[in-house]
């Protein structure tokens, strides 16, 4: 989908896995941030999975978040707020859980402009 919008290249996924390789982007219980290594991204994006029941990530891991981040290099200083909110929604618990309770657009953006 974002290649189709034109977020990304032709090797924005094999960036994506190529970074995966190097460490896990998991964070915490249920929450992955993966993010390419290289250029592929051509505008800058989050696209945000939410989901309930889990995907199995790494094999092991029941993801219920993900965040992925296709942010062009010199665009990582003006998402230093998201990172920050990122932050406080991994250490948050309730907010997780009003996610996961209503996982909507919606509810997403409230949790992250507060």
């Amino acid at each position: 989908m974002l290649k189709k919008q034109g977020y990304v290249s032709d090797d924005f996924l094999n960036d994506i896995y190529e970074r995966e390789k190097i460490s896990s982007t998991i964070i915490g219980d249920n929450i992955a941030l993966p993010h390419p290594i290289g250029d592929s991204v051509l505008k800058s994006c989050i696209f945000t999975v939410i989901n309930p029941k889990g995907i199995n990530w790494d094999k092991h891991q029941s993801i219920k978040f993900i965040f992925l981040f296709a942010v062009k290099s010199e665009d990582t200083e003006k998402i230093q707020t998201i990172y920050e909110q990122m932050l406080d929604f991994i250490a948050s618990k309730d907010k997780q859980d009003l996610l996961l309770k209503t996982p909507t657009f919606e509810t997403l953006t409230n949790i992250f402009s507060e």
